[in-house]
């Protein structure tokens, strides 16, 4: 879970997985160049201090993302202050695989990215 600042907006999600069913729940809030978008999660991979969350987008405010797949992935490396800040990156529109690409990319610009494996 997390709320961060990027280059572009912030985003504010939370994601779990079921370790008794596999089912996901959570949700996700995000704002970037100037559109305002959320929805449920639909997937969650976690390996070690990285995670990829697919979702699909319920409401924004470019009615053609509706019912858009979105997917991006985050690296938790550490508390904030530690020396190495958190990582992210949204690939935007995607397909609906929740494979995990191993590219945390951008460095966030303020807050806080957690990564709990089971």
């Amino acid at each position: 879970m997390g709320r961060i600042t990027t280059f572009d907006g912030h985003v504010a999600f939370a994601a779990h997985q079921n370790p008794q069913n596999g089912s996901y729940s959570g949700h996700v809030v995000q704002d970037s160049f100037g559109i305002s978008r959320s929805g449920p999660v639909d997937c969650l991979t976690v390996v070690g201090n990285h995670a990829t969350i697919l979702w699909h987008v319920t409401h924004s405010d470019n009615t053609a993302e509706v019912g858009q797949y979105r997917l991006f992935e985050m690296c938790d490396n550490g508390e904030p202050g530690g020396g190495v800040p958190d990582a992210f990156y949204d690939w935007m529109d995607s397909n609906t695989n929740c494979q995990e690409y191993q590219y945390c990319g951008i460095n966030i610009l303020k807050g806080n990215l957690v990564v709990r494996g089971p």
